[in-house]
């Protein structure tokens, strides 16, 4: 019933926007310019596989005690199904930056990463009818083909934006295609955390993975059906970004090494900084995610945890828009930082007290104490709105110090750093938790993020796009 709903909406969609493809155009204030209305059909055809990719990605940490039990694994491998996204990444990002920097790059990078998804999700459909470690290589299988995709829902944003949407609303672009994988690891931990127990995960995670296969595959066909590279005219007058499609003729080699010498040649030190900023808070926000189960499990039932997991996760998204909605109007990129940046490390200190034992703070036991739940469900809820704001002013300002660079590589470097940073600290979490405990933890995430923040306090943003388009309208206007 849900892959029939979701049919008869690509259905209509579709239908509405093809019936008067001259009514679909809105004109610019600038002459030639034209916004047209299926640009959020490309928009949602790009968003529901990146959904599913993101309930792939949290789906199985969430439940870790349910699948260790299941499959007669440890604890270790079953993070490691959430980590090897972080590893894949790696690898797999300079093959997706070739593909997306070709002259139908996204087209094909979003076609290719739906039937990826499409074929890693049908992977998970036997993985729950077979023996357990045939099942538990099944789903590390499904998570390896998913993660292969992970390189294009995350650096694709920026690149869509730029080609379908106008000025006044790139950053809300930006911040709706991102906030679709983050929508993703919302649904992903929120959907098993609440209906998957011991005694019913064969039989519900089946449905599930059925869901999300045919929601997925009808996707699939829809991108390879109807989803168009670019629209016939520009929604918007951009300085001229470099491509990458130059150097795909020589193959992969020479790509990769075009691709380093364009980044020391257009980046600074202050995209490095901004590489390193980004990378931590990302990280330190998908890890919190991964490991809350970990934070909690001895003071809290199994139904807090899910609510401020959920709470934590999902609060991203509106974060997400609302941070790119008040970055389209205002523009002010250090100053909208500073302030989501101040109040989601001092959420995050807020936090780790109150899921801190008495044992942590004053060195006494006290196994029956556990802090106001209200409380924690607020904290977590704020800490995940603030913490999901900053990254589509990131992305943005990403793009605008390593102008003309293509938006696909800025922000293909700054979540390899995010995926690269996200990988080394579940390790570290996993260590501090082991041999000190979870509020340390908690207390060393706290401080990287005030060090990061006064570290960026006394940067200075450099904004090379905007600059560049006020030159283009100051010589047009004298002209």
């Amino acid at each position: 019933s849900y892959s029939f709903c979701t049919l008869l909406v690509m259905s209509h969609l579709i239908s509405s926007v093809n019936e008067n493809d001259e009514a679909s155009c809105e004109d610019t204030p600038e002459a030639g310019k034209k916004l047209y209305k299926r640009r959020w059909l490309m928009l949602l055809m790009f968003s529901i596989p990146s959904i599913v990719n993101g309930s792939m990605f949290m789906s199985m940490s969430a439940i870790s005690d349910v699948v260790t039990d299941r499959f007669d694994v440890s604890t270790e491998l079953v993070n490691m199904l959430g980590q090897s996204f972080y590893l894949v990444f790696l690898l797999c990002l300079p093959f997706g930056l070739v593909i997306l920097g070709r002259s139908e790059g996204l087209r094909e990078g979003t076609l290719i990463a739906a039937i990826l998804n499409a074929v890693g999700a049908g992977c998970r459909l036997p993985a729950t009818l077979g023996p357990p470690h045939f099942g538990f290589s099944l789903l590390t299988l499904s998570n390896l083909i998913a993660a292969v995709s992970q390189p294009c829902f995350l650096v694709v944003p920026t690149l869509i934006s730029s080609k379908w949407f106008g000025e006044s609303e790139r950053v809300t672009a930006t911040a709706i295609a991102g906030l679709a994988n983050q929508f993703g690891m919302a649904l992903g931990y929120f959907a098993v955390r609440f209906t998957v127990d011991h005694s019913n995960f064969d039989s519900v995670m089946f449905k599930i993975n059925l869901i999300t296969f045919s929601i997925v595959a009808i996707d699939a066909a829809c991108v390879y059906v109807l989803f168009e590279d670019h629209p016939p005219t520009p929604p918007a007058k951009v300085p001229k970004s470099s491509s990458i499609a130059s150097t795909t003729r020589g193959g992969f080699v020479p790509t990769a090494k075009m691709i380093i010498v364009k980044l020391r040649a257009n980046s600074s030190y202050y995209f490095v900084l901004l590489s390193v900023v980004f990378g931590c808070v990302v990280a330190i926000y998908w890890s919190l995610g991964l490991l809350l189960d970990n934070c909690m499990v001895d003071r809290f039932s199994s139904t807090e945890i899910a609510i401020s997991g959920t709470l934590l996760l999902s609060a991203g998204i509106p974060g997400m828009y609302f941070g790119g909605l008040i970055l389209d109007r205002h523009r002010q990129y250090k100053q909208l930082i500073l302030v989501s940046f101040f109040i989601a490390t001092t959420l995050l200190g807020v936090l780790s007290i109150l899921l801190a034992s008495p044992k942590d703070l004053l060195h006494k036991v006290a196994d029956d104490w556990k802090p106001n739940i209200i409380l924690v469900y607020t904290v977590c809820g704020l800490l995940g709105a603030f913490l999901g704001s900053l990254q589509p002013i990131f992305l943005e300002l990403g793009v605008e110090c390593t102008h003309p660079l293509s938006e696909e590589i800025s922000s293909s470097v700054l979540f390899l750093a995010a995926t690269q940073f996200g990988f080394l600290l579940v390790f570290a979490s996993e260590a501090l938790t082991s041999y000190a405990s979870s509020f340390i933890n908690n207390l060393f995430y706290t401080c990287c993020l005030i060090v990061l923040f006064i570290v960026f306090a006394m940067s200075t943003p450099e904004l090379r796009r905007t600059n560049m388009c006020e030159a283009m309208n100051s010589a047009m206007s004298d002209i």
